[in-house]
């Protein structure tokens, strides 16, 4: 069985996943990480890891689910299948031109790391499915408005989840973490 590539994220960034994975569940997103793990909580109210790797919260102990990351090379532009939004990251590696990315349908249980791996080659764009919106950094898009690195740097990134927005619905959360994002327009 083909797992894909195991990565660790920066701590930001994984405790960025495990708050998202705890909101998606319901539970209190005051969870904390191990640098050197991703995991994710499930069923508590407030969360620590101890050194020995065991979450406590309200003097229970859980169990931890260890999330994979794969990293997926998108070299030119392509419509994402909900599977490569799980737990992925999505790499410019080998862009020559203008790389934008279709997003699908926001669902529980997605996210993904966008990295910029090549640089200087074309933006590097991420595209919401067709009449949805993007929420980057708290600034909700026009609808179809893509998110864009006009000129990516070495590891420029962003990370994208769903979310309940405004409307009830699942919608595309961006957090950028590097670069200058930008709306690329429709």
């Amino acid at each position: 069985m083909n797992r894909g590539m195991t990565s660790t994220l920066p701590p930001s960034d994984a405790d960025l996943l495990v708050k998202s994975l705890a909101a998606q569940d319901g539970v209190d997103a005051g969870a904390s990480v191990n640098p050197g793990a991703l995991i994710a909580s499930e069923g508590v109210n407030t969360a620590q890891l101890d050194s020995e790797g065991v979450v406590t919260a309200n003097s229970q102990e859980i169990d931890l689910k260890v999330l994979p990351m794969r990293e997926i090379i998108q070299a030119a532009s392509d419509t994402l299948t909900a599977d490569e939004c799980r737990n992925t990251i999505i790499s410019n590696y080998g862009q020559a031109v203008a790389n934008t990315q279709q997003l699908p349908a926001p669902e529980a249980g997605m996210f993904l790391l966008a990295v910029a791996v090549s640089t200087g080659t074309g933006a590097f764009s991420f595209k919401p499915p067709s009449g949805h919106a993007l929420v980057v950094d708290g600034t909700v898009y026009a609808a179809d408005h893509k998110v864009s690195l006009a000129t990516p740097s070495a590891y420029n990134m962003a990370a994208f989840y769903p979310i309940t927005g405004s409307s009830g619905a699942l919608v595309w959360f961006v957090d950028t973490k590097l670069g200058v994002w930008t709306d690329g327009g429709a």
